[in-house]
């Protein structure tokens, strides 16, 4: 009876994606448990490239989901192919001082070459069968052998015997080695097919020469784990370390924004915008951000910020204007208007606030409601002929 080697330890990079794996596992868990919250409005501005109608928590947690198990994926091939033309390089002597488990799979490759599908059982209470393995309708219950000497006929006692046991209705028995007188009597008795040291070295040439067979690949494979775990642990970085910097802003935890403690509010990434226009004027809107429900005065609203710069503009009256929309970005009827005048050529306004009333945007709301869900837009505009210097990207707005 072969005796099964211990386990291998799996290799660091695919203990951090399957320890990855179930984190992310975890946190789609806990966002369907409402532990974790999106601001779906605010991650739907986001990605205006997305239609409006899919639910974006599902798409948030299938990519929770999806990106850790691809990467593991693409891990696990890269591996089986380095693994592959290891096998494909070794030469006769290091096939003779393999271990009997090791031959097993070695051989097993060999058929899945030869196009059986295959399946090595287990170490122990295998029934004197190694490898099973089918093919055009024939189920073969296979002994192998790794020996120095003739094998004899025991080892096809043991494949015709356990025929039934795996369901097959044919035998063979594959050496490195040849057989004895009376282990090729019985195999002709009972329709089993042998596999000496000849045939089986017609198997690995054939497997061989289905390699690339360059000089340049056998290297780039010899060096190709190191690569491939270095590669898998570089991506998993990247998208993980992108997907929290995306995603951050828009969470929530128990009610505490990841972004910004218990005032939740909306910052979506919104890159830098150029002066649309030229003129006397140029202008920069840097960023805008809100929070949502604030009080002012006792009166509840939205308290706007806006970063900008603008220059050639001392002295000359300009407007920052802010627009809105409702959730579906239908345009609301009502804009909000703050007039500056610069003081140097050359100015930045850190944190332009304007507080902008509920019932200012819309005077229903203070009837059912104090808070607010839609997009807001910010204009820089110069007064004297309304041209429009610079505009941000929409910024969603959630009410809590």
């Amino acid at each position: 009876m072969r005796q099964r080697k211990s386990r291998a330890p799996l290799q660091p990079v695919t203990q951090m994606l399957l320890f990855t794996s179930m984190a992310c596992i975890g946190g789609a868990a806990a966002m369907a448990f409402g532990v974790i919250r999106l601001n779906t409005v605010s991650l739907q501005a986001s990605l205006p490239f997305w239609p409006t109608w899919p639910p974006i928590t599902w798409l948030v947690a299938g990519l929770l989901i999806s990106v850790p198990m691809t990467a593991l994926a693409v891990l696990r091939t890269m591996l089986w192919l380095i693994d592959d033309q290891r096998y494909r390089i070794l030469d006769s002597g290091q096939i003779d001082q393999m271990e009997g488990l090791h031959f097993e799979h070695y051989v097993a490759r060999l058929l899945r070459h030869l196009g059986y599908r295959t399946h090595v059982t287990p170490g122990s209470k295998d029934y004197g069968v190694d490898v099973v393995a089918e093919r055009a309708g024939e189920r073969f219950a296979i002994q192998v052998k790794r020996y120095k000497s003739k094998v004899s006929r025991r080892a096809v006692s043991d494949a015709v015997g356990a025929m039934k046991h795996y369901h097959c209705n044919r035998c063979m028995v594959v050496t490195n080695s040849y057989y004895t007188d009376d282990a090729y009597l019985l195999a002709h008795a009972n329709d089993c097919i042998l596999v000496d040291r000849d045939e089986l070295s017609q198997w690995i040439s054939a497997y061989k020469m289905g390699s690339s067979g360059t000089w340049a690949m056998k290297n780039l494979f010899a060096y190709g784990a190191s690569v491939a775990n270095g590669f898998v642990l570089f991506l998993t970085f990247v998208t993980l370390y992108n997907m929290l910097s995306f995603l951050l802003p828009h969470t929530s935890i128990l009610g505490f924004s990841l972004a910004n403690g218990q005032s939740v509010h909306v910052n979506p990434l919104i890159l830098p915008t150029p002066a649309l226009a030229s003129g006397s004027g140029r202008a920069n809107i840097e960023r805008v951000w809100v929070e949502p429900n604030v009080s002012e005065n006792g009166v509840r609203g939205l308290s706007i910020h806006a970063r900008f710069n603008i220059d050639n503009a001392k002295g000359i009256p300009h407007l920052l204007v802010l627009t809105f929309s409702d959730a579906n970005r239908k345009p609301a009827r009502i804009t909000i208007e703050r007039s500056f005048q610069p003081e140097t050529d050359s100015q930045l306004y850190a944190d332009s606030l304007v507080f902008v009333p509920f019932d200012q945007i819309n005077p229903a709301l203070t009837k059912i409601q104090n808070k607010y869900t839609g997009y807001v837009k910010a204009q820089i505009i110069q007064a004297s002929d309304r041209h429009m210097l610079a505009q941000s990207g929409e910024v969603a707005v959630t009410g809590n």
